[in-house]
């Protein structure tokens, strides 16, 4: 910056004396010039906040946004959206100062589905804003927040607006454009330039309380894209270490329900492309067809609650081994979530901690009671994966997976990296890792006990949604029961229905957070993994009774919902822009009437039409206008076609989650809106 001044300095007075030089001037030069002088500037006055204060000014973000929660200000390209410049939705990035769930461009018609109507389509989620292409502008509605159907769904973290508030930072990320050669990593063949971010990651995990230096010392370090990448790599690198040190290909997975999934069969394709070094040895039973060296592991996932005998397979060589079993030639290997996905759980481990890989996507404070990691409590796990995505952003895929130095898995954890992180996947970026070390050294600039803290406030958030929804979920007796908290226990809310409430919904889709409390989210059915509710939370108990509601949303979100469940568990209807919703006995009576319908005429509601729908509602709830049934029926054929195609593409493949995505609003499945 000096040097620069310096030359700004020359250049100025350069042109002041060939102005000087009478007749040889140039034309454009007068006598008479103003000379402006720039004393060098004294670069060790400047800051790094300095800086960062004046990226964060020029990009409106940080202290310096005029953005409302779960936008960002953005500029589009001349050719995108009419160059609109302004606040944009956080989720998608589409225009207009209000989340982008469902949308902001008007009609979505779906000329692939001709089922879905577009009257239903327009409008996105019913917000403030439709975004007019003509002219490049957002606009009003005359829909209100109060009138939204809000998407709690998933694990989108949207929490950017309070937290910047509360800590009063401006985060900036910087990278020096530095021309190299392809980036060098421990399973590359020219060493490991990520040795820093190995050892930042070390310091991160003993700062959020998770193992100090002493314990992470025995474990090595990859660099992965996020959690559910790091998972799919330990899930393939466990089936390759027990196909090269046994006869088993029939592999089970022992998780105890309710729980989280991946995409376990991609796992099994690419352990299989390790083949070539799997055991080979007479007593096998691939041996006599010479196919033990061949892509044969098969992955077979048990659910099981502890009120249960843990399951049991048999093992190659014709013997039945449980999940607990330490023979080296049991099939079986474990995983866990922890603290767990949905119900915020610590649970402890079944099997033996060398078949044991571990989700540590929620290991942060905010995510257990009292705001503290229980590092020394945490189970024994042959392989860990993490991110920053929980934390901090699902924008920037960046997250580590650590596995045991004096353990086999080390050497197969080597050998994937090289598959998923070769050139002909994109390998990855040094920018990935730098970053990542920026990012938890601004996060640990502070003690997590200091509430200006990123995790710090971040606990006291936390906490804050945990209360709101804790206290209106607790007028619900009889109905709804939160089944973890009150307070702070996981990112997400475990809630179940009771008495007449049970086994009423048909779908996938939480009918009664829909038609009720305006709500989009879903039932957590496809979470018991090969169980059923019942063997867990008791007879009478059904599968779609289970909802599981993220917090990562916007306080203001959870405030307004929380009116909502307050205004329907004490027995009334919440008011939107076109009438009431249903109240919770009318939800009953209507699902009730479409079950005895269902047991009559044998016929599945895909198969009903808008038009037939319409009817029945109007004849189980005759305080319907047209207008109001026309938005349930549409909602609810929208449910039934989702849950339809689920199961159709994803429950055979085990519900991995890029599946749900797909079918449930990341992918060509569009919402819904209010007229």
């Amino acid at each position: 910056m000096m040097m620069m001044m310096k030359r700004r300095l020359f250049l100025v007075l350069a042109a002041a004396l060939m102005c000087a030089t009478g007749a040889e001037a140039d034309a454009h030069c007068s006598k008479e010039i103003e000379v402006e002088v720039h004393a060098p500037m004294d670069t060790a006055a400047v800051t790094q906040a300095d800086v960062d204060a004046w990226v964060a000014k020029k990009h409106k973000t940080g202290q310096f946004r005029d953005c409302p929660a779960e936008t960002v200000y953005h500029e589009f390209h001349k050719d995108v959206y009419g160059g609109y410049k302004g606040c944009a939705g956080d989720v998608s990035l589409v225009p207009c100062a209000q989340d982008g769930f469902g949308g902001s461009l008007g009609g979505f018609d779906d000329p692939a589905d001709p089922k879905m109507m577009k009257s239903v389509l327009e409008g996105g989620m019913n917000k403030p804003f439709e975004f007019d292409e003509a002219t490049a502008t957002c606009k009003e509605t005359n829909r209100t927040f109060a009138d939204e159907i809000f998407w709690i769904l998933w694990g989108y973290p949207m929490d950017n607006h309070e937290l910047l508030k509360r800590t009063g930072m401006n985060p900036v990320v910087y990278f020096p454009l530095e021309r190299s050669s392809y980036p060098q990593y421990n399973w590359d063949s020219h060493g490991n330039e990520a040795m820093d971010a190995v050892a930042n990651d070390r310091d991160w995990m003993a700062y959020i309380g998770f193992m100090d230096k002493t314990e992470s010392a025995k474990f090595n370090m990859m660099l992965t894209e996020g959690t559910e990448a790091g998972m799919g790599m330990l899930y393939a690198s466990m089936m390759i270490h027990i196909a090269r040190t046994s006869c088993n290909r029939a592999l089970y997975l022992a998780v105890e329900a309710p729980t989280y999934g991946y995409d376990y069969n991609a796992a099994v394709r690419l352990a299989n492309t390790k083949a070539s070094s799997f055991y080979n040895s007479s007593e096998c039973s691939c041996f006599a067809t010479d196919s033990c060296k061949s892509g044969t592991i098969t992955m077979t996932r048990v659910g099981y609650f502890p009120s249960q005998a843990l399951p049991k397979a048999k093992g190659d060589d014709g013997l039945e081994y449980d999940a607990s079993s330490t023979d080296a030639k049991s099939p079986w290997f474990e995983r866990m979530v922890w603290p767990e996905n949905p119900t915020g759980e610590t649970r402890k481990q079944a099997g033996p901690a060398d078949r044991l890989v571990c989700d540590g996507c929620y290991v942060f404070p905010q995510y257990f009671p009292g705001g503290v990691v229980p590092g020394a409590d945490k189970p024994s796990c042959a392989g860990w994966a993490f991110s920053l995505t929980k934390s901090y952003s699902a924008t920037i895929r960046v997250g580590t997976a650590l596995v045991l130095k004096d353990h086999p898995i080390s050497d197969a954890m080597v050998d994937v990296a090289k598959t998923v992180h070769s050139l002909a996947n994109g390998d990855v970026s040094e920018w990935t890792w730098k970053g990542m070390i920026q990012i938890k050294n601004l996060i640990m600039a502070k003690p997590v006990s200091d509430p200006t803290s990123w995790l710090g406030a971040y606990n006291v958030l936390m906490d804050e949604k945990w209360k709101v929804m804790a206290d209106a979920l607790g007028k619900c007796s009889g109905s709804l029961e939160l089944l973890n908290g009150p307070a702070k226990t996981g990112a997400y809310l475990w809630i179940r229905k009771l008495g007449d409430m049970r086994c009423l919904n048909t779908a996938g889709d939480d009918k009664f957070f829909l038609h009720s409390l305006g709500v989009k989210t879903t039932t957590y059915y496809f979470g018991f993994r090969g169980t059923t509710a019942s063997d867990g939370y008791g007879e009478g108990q059904c599968n779609r009774d289970f909802t599981r509601i993220q917090l990562y949303r916007d306080l203001s979100v959870y405030q307004q919902v929380a009116k909502r469940i307050e205004t329907v568990c004490g027995g009334g209807a919440v008011s939107h822009a076109m009438g009431t919703m249903m109240s919770m006995e009318e939800w009953k009576t209507s699902m009730k009437a479409r079950r005895r319908r269902l047991e009559e005429t044998g016929r599945q509601p895909h198969e009903d039409t808008v038009e037939d729908r319409m009817q029945q509602l109007m004849e189980a709830i005759p305080r319907l206008t047209e207008k109001e049934a026309k938005f349930h029926a549409e909602h609810d054929h929208i449910a039934d076609e989702v849950t339809r195609k689920i199961e159709e593409e994803c429950e055979p493949i085990g519900y991995p989650m890029d599946c749900l995505f797909k079918h449930t609003g990341k992918k060509g499945q569009k919402d819904i809106k209010i007229d």
